[in-house]
């Protein structure tokens, strides 16, 4: 009983204690490297902070654990099973569609199943560089700096899929114009004739994907479909006429 309480607790405060200590690290990273993935529309790519928490922050965090606590080694090892237990279907529907990718290292996705199972992981490594540094001291050093070269490994790999994947989206970005709006069509026809859908306000930012023209002579008019990427409607894709869509300056 006392050790399945020890491995629960482990498991919903590794994650909070993990971002305590690697937000001002990710901080400090932004700041020297400048990456802080801010993109317009309030679009941000939190892949570094991920592996902050995965190879830096929840290992030191762990491992601080399992030196002032010994007795939550044993649980403290096994945590990562239970979150880990999640990647393979990340990994699955990352690949059944790339662009899916974007989905867990940026906005909710990345907040609510990403960033936790990274510190959760992160902590449990801590946990086993603990158990191991008590057979030999010398692991420990060796283990960190280990984790600490890959950090420095996957940095640059992350920066490359972040250059790749928020600057196409930046310059197709767009934003709804006008106090009333404008309307989402479901489909493209439904966007050529009298308008329905759902409405979209003014400064709604979106993610112009294909381009049409409806009508025509004197009556074409162009319709663009696109992804909502801000608001209460983000993911949702569908057309809208093209005269309600303004670039961002």
């Amino acid at each position: 009983m006392a050790a399945a309480v020890r491995y629960l607790l482990q498991l919903f405060l590794s994650c909070p204690l993990t971002l305590l200590v690697a937000l001002p690290l990710w901080l400090l990273f932004s700041k020297v490297t400048g990456w802080n993935g801010e993109a317009p529309a309030g679009v941000n790519f939190v892949g570094h902070l991920d592996i902050i928490c995965l190879l830096i922050a929840g290992p030191i965090v762990g491992w601080c654990a399992g030196r002032l606590m010994p007795k939550l080694i044993g649980s403290g090892r096994l945590i990562w099973i239970m979150p880990a237990g999640l990647m393979p279907a990340i990994i699955m529907d990352a690949l059944a569609s790339p662009s899916r990718l974007s989905d867990w290292v940026e906005g909710l996705g990345a907040v609510l199943i990403t960033l936790p199972v990274c510190s959760v992981i992160g902590y449990s490594l801590g946990m086993i560089i603990a158990h191991l540094g008590t057979v030999n001291p010398r692991r420990t050093g060796q283990l960190f700096a280990a984790s600490f070269a890959l950090f420095v490994v996957l940095v640059p790999i992350l920066r490359i899929y972040e250059n790749r994947s928020l600057t196409p989206r930046d310059t197709a970005l767009r934003h709804v114009m006008g106090r009333e709006g404008i309307i989402l069509s479901p489909d493209l026809s439904a966007a050529c004739r009298p308008e329905y859908g759902l409405q979209l306000p003014m400064g709604t930012a979106v993610e112009s994907l294909e381009r049409h023209i409806c009508g025509n002579g004197n009556k074409a008019f162009p319709v663009e479909r696109v992804r909502v990427i801000s608001g209460p409607h983000a993911k949702t894709e569908g057309w809208v006429r093209a005269w309600g869509l303004q670039r961002p300056d």
